[in-house]
C-alpha cells in the first residue's frame, strides 16, 4: 500500500480516513491503533499503528507506524477599538478570547471557552495622545487546560489620533445705531459708497484659524438679529459652532 502519510491537523479538526494517504490496488479498510478515527484529538503527537486490511482474504494486512501531529489552535480575539479619536481620549475597553467552534454543538457557531491572561501594551486605561496614530497591542496567553490546545496570540490595533485646529473669533466693537433700527441689519457702505449686504455693523463676528483661513459654521447672537433694542447700552454675545466640528474646536 505504498508509503502511507498523515495530514497535520489543528485542534478542532476531525481525524478521518481522508487524512490518511496511501496507494493500493485492492479494496479494503484501514484502522488505527489506538483507535482515533472519527475523533477530535487534543493538540499533541500521537504514535499510531496503521493497518490496511484487504477485502480479498488472499492477501495479508499491511502495517505501518506513523505519528499523527495535531497543532494548537489560535484563539479568536475580539477587541473593539476606535478608528479615530481626538487627542487626550481615554481608552479602556478589554478584549475577549474564544476558542474553536464546538463540533456538533446544538447551537450553530458556539465556541469553546478559553482560559488565559491578557497583557496590554500600553497598560489600560490609556490616554490616546500620540498624533497622528497610536498603536495598541494585546497578548493573550492561554492558561490551565486551555494551554494544551491553544497557542498565545498577539493582536495589534492602530488608532488615528487627531488634534482640533483652534479657532479665533474676531468681532469688532459694534457701531452705534439709532433706536428703531433692527439689530444686525444696519449696513455700512463699501468703498464705492454702496450698502454692503455682507457688512453688517453689529453682528459681524468672523471665525478664522491662526493663518487667517475662514472657518465655516453657525453664529448665534444674543440678542438675536432683527431685535429692536431700547435706547441705551447693551451687551451683545456671540457663539460660534464650526460646521466641521471634528476638525475645528
Amino acid at each position: 500500500w505504498g508509503d502511507p502519510t498523515l495530514d497535520t491537523l489543528t485542534y478542532g479538526d476531525e481525524f478521518t480516513t481522508d487524512n490518511i494517504h496511501y496507494t493500493t490496488t485492492f479494496a479494503g479498510t484501514i484502522t488505527t491503533d489506538p483507535d482515533m478515527l472519527d475523533t477530535y484529538p487534543n493538540a499533541g503527537e500521537y504514535p499510531l499503528t496503521l493497518t490496511f486490511t484487504p477485502d480479498n482474504q488472499n492477501y495479508n494486512p499491511a502495517v505501518a507506524n506513523r505519528t499523527l501531529i495535531v497543532k494548537k489552535a489560535t484563539p479568536v480575539i475580539e477587541w473593539e477599538t476606535p478608528d479615530r479619536v481626538e487627542k487626550g481620549t481615554q481608552f479602556a475597553r478589554n478584549a475577549t478570547a474564544a476558542g474553536i467552534e464546538i463540533p456538533n454543538a446544538p447551537a450553530a457557531g458556539a465556541r469553546e471557552d478559553v482560559e488565559g491572561d491578557f497583557v496590554y501594551d500600553p497598560t489600560l486605561p490609556v490616554t490616546l495622545d500620540q498624533v497622528p496614530e497610536q498603536t495598541l497591542t494585546v497578548t493573550f496567553t492561554p492558561t490551565g487546560n486551555s494551554a494544551t490546545n491553544y497557542e498565545a496570540v498577539t493582536v495589534t490595533r492602530t488608532v488615528e489620533v487627531f488634534t482640533k485646529v483652534p479657532v479665533t473669533i474676531t468681532w469688532a466693537t459694534p457701531v452705534d445705531i439709532y433706536y428703531g433700527t433692527a439689530l444686525g441689519l444696519a449696513m455700512e457702505m463699501d468703498q464705492r459708497g454702496i450698502l454692503d449686504p455682507e457688512g453688517k455693523i453689529q453682528l459681524n463676528a468672523l471665525a478664522t484659524t491662526e493663518d487667517g483661513t475662514k472657518v465655516d459654521g453657525r453664529y448665534v447672537y444674543i440678542p438675536e438679529e432683527g431685535n429692536i433694542l431700547p435706547a441705551g447700552r447693551h451687551e451683545l454675545k456671540g457663539t460660534f459652532t464650526p460646521t466641521d466640528s471634528d476638525t475645528y474646536e
